[in-house]
């Protein structure tokens, strides 16, 4: 018998309760070391890839980084460019609105302009003095 964490396991339960879980297994008992090595292959349904028998650290993979170091620096230059265009865009919209507030200006002093000559020509006799 072999002691393991408190309970006793005999060769014949240890069978027992592996055939009962549903791997068919060969069980050697080495007599020297009192220990169980079990051979049990699993059924192809159960295969779990080897890759997820690494063990991670928790950190990122170099290319992991790179993608995204990658992906910040195009979204950083279309944000930088579309800053750029919008910029520029305001730059060029308050200048065509000054010139065009300058030209109103201009033609409303015109307008005024001619509007007070006419008005003159149509009432010259109240602005002339007799001397």
């Amino acid at each position: 018998m072999i002691l393991r964490t408190g309970m006793k396991f005999t060769a014949t339960s240890m069978q027992r309760n592996l055939r009962s879980s549903g791997h068919e297994s060969a069980l050697t008992i080495s007599r020297n070391t009192h220990s169980f090595t079990n051979f049990a292959r699993p059924s192809r349904k159960f295969r779990i890839p080897h890759s997820a028998f690494r063990i991670r650290k928790g950190g990122f993979t170099l290319v992991e980084i790179m993608l995204a170091l990658a992906i910040f620096t195009m979204l950083t230059a279309a944000l930088y460019s579309t800053w750029i265009l919008i910029m520029r865009a305001t730059t060029i919209g308050k200048g065509r609105a000054a010139q065009l507030q300058r030209e109103r200006i201009a033609m409303q002093t015109l307008e005024d302009s001619l509007t007070c000559i006419q008005s003159h020509q149509a009432s010259i006799d109240y602005y002339l003095f007799d001397v």
